[in-house]
């Protein structure tokens, strides 16, 4: 990223989806947990520097925060494992009063035979009260965990801004994060500041859905349902000019595969080395309007984004060399994977006509959006 971009402070956490086959399935859903969440806290990238004073923070500012992740990690596998354990419990009793009543049945008098049915009922009640009340002991395990740690971040923000004259102080409703099911996650994001700033948070997670990390993943299908974007100059800040996608390697309303044009010798893809473009998104701002969607042909994953935001920055790795490791050591190649940024337009600060980034004391900043996996 350009040296000129805006604060990205990334939290990473993982807590790892655990399900039990062996219960029933008339019940509930077991907990869902957090499976692979990134909070990026700080201004969007792309915020020209000559006109706009913006903070940098160094890695080594990040890393101080970053190895609390292994200890926050382990404690919601933990307090995880104590509810699922709770409720196997549960579940067992049921089980085992069930099997009694339907081994007994025939011999049993009807005041017996009505009182083990309540207890089956009232048990069943209560399992399923428990499932209920747990997802929201994980959502609030996750916040006071989190909270120790965002207001690190804050404090080092803060820090920052103050040495070089630009200040934005963020409440600590900065990075909530909502979970639902159906395979969805839904981030919502929000802050307050003290003083007139910019503010555009964002997710800069990389997706890779064929399973393989270690090949290119242009052979990803995409859609943007976006009929223009916004050109970058050498530094890949946008110029304010806003290009229709027709006719260009741009164009994504049909869905192609990234591949199919990214070498095509094009003015921006040439800056770029690929994709990393602002598209100006056609949903006005609905939530409930298909944004984009990435599609792998291996595996058959489909994720689809909504959001209430203008625009989305696409990117397509095109900066990754394969000598850093990833995980289980895998160094991911040059366009291995795709980041999808739903965000204001970069560079809005300078560019008074487009929707402003400005937040001032007193506002408060929202910014919405739902990341939908499925199998087609």
């Amino acid at each position: 990223m350009n040296n000129d971009a805006c604060t990205l402070l990334k939290i990473i956490i993982f807590a790892q989806e655990k399900n039990n086959n062996k219960i029933n399935k008339k019940m509930r859903k077991l907990v869902k947990l957090l499976f692979a969440v990134v909070l990026t806290m700080g201004v969007s990238c792309g915020v020209n520097a000559q006109s706009v004073k913006v903070g940098h923070v160094d890695s080594a500012s990040i890393m101080e925060i970053m190895p609390e992740r292994t200890q926050l990690e382990q404690e919601l596998q933990t307090y995880a494992a104590e509810l699922q354990s709770e409720i196997q419990a549960m579940y067992a009793e049921y089980q085992s009063k069930a099997q009694d009543y339907q081994a007994n049945e025939a011999t049993m008098s009807n005041l017996i035979r009505q009182s083990k049915e309540k207890e089956i009922v009232d048990l069943e009640k209560r399992i399923q009260e428990f499932q209920s009340n747990a997802e929201i002991a994980m959502q609030n395990k996750q916040v006071e965990l989190l909270n120790p740690i965002i207001e690190k971040v804050q404090n080092a923000v803060n820090a920052v801004g103050q040495e070089q004259g630009f200040t934005y102080i963020l409440d600590k409703s900065v990075g909530a994060v909502v979970f639902i099911g159906d395979n969805a996650i839904d981030i919502t994001y929000s802050g307050t500041t003290d003083k007139p700033t910019v503010l555009s948070m964002t997710n800069h997670a990389y997706f890779s859905l064929s399973g393989n990390h270690a090949v290119e993943g242009t052979d990803m299908v995409l859609y943007v349902n976006a009929d223009t974007f916004t050109p970058a100059n050498e530094n890949l800040i946008p110029t304010g000019e806003m290009r229709p996608v027709e006719g260009t390697p741009f164009d994504f309303r049909t869905p192609k595969t990234i591949g199919q044009d990214i070498n095509q010798d094009y003015d921006q893809l040439v800056l770029g080395n690929g994709y990393d473009h602002n598209w100006v998104l056609n949903t006005a701002g609905d939530i409930n309007k298909l944004a984009v969607s990435v599609y792998s042909p291996a595996t058959g994953i489909l994720l689809e984004e909504y959001t209430d935001q203008p625009g989305v920055q696409v990117y397509t790795g095109n900066f990754l060399t394969g000598e850093v490791p990833g995980k289980h050591g895998i160094m991911y190649p040059k366009r291995a994977s795709i980041c999808i940024e739903t965000q204001l337009y970069p560079n809005s600060p300078n560019m008074p006509e487009w929707p402003s980034a400005t937040l001032r004391p007193g506002e408060t900043y929202t910014h919405r959006c739902i990341y939908k996996f499925s199998v087609k």
